[in-house]
């Protein structure tokens, strides 16, 4: 792990990890089993808010079985909701 930059942007800093991770056969096996880990991680989250961070590194990991970047995903939601509250935005 020690190659990998801490100073990475969050999401790819993850994404980073755990493919390193998986190098070293630390992983889930299939992305309904990241899926399944991301399900359990927002359950616990109603229990404490500390576990937020843990939802989103099951989230990256779904994102990685899937052969998604979740960076760029997350790039391209955020601009999708931007000129959806645009359109609200502006007054006619």
């Amino acid at each position: 792990m020690d190659g990998i930059p801490r100073s990475l942007p969050s999401l790819l800093h993850a994404f980073k990890v755990q493919r390193k991770a998986a190098t070293l056969g630390f992983d889930w096996p299939s992305a309904e089993a990241a899926r399944v880990a991301a399900q359990e991680e927002l359950a616990a989250l109603a229990a404490t808010e500390e576990r937020l961070g843990d939802l989103l590194f099951a989230v990256v990991g779904v994102a990685r079985h899937l052969g998604r970047d979740p960076e760029s995903d997350l790039r391209a939601a955020t601009a999708r909701f931007r000129e959806a509250f645009a359109e609200v935005e502006t007054p006619e």
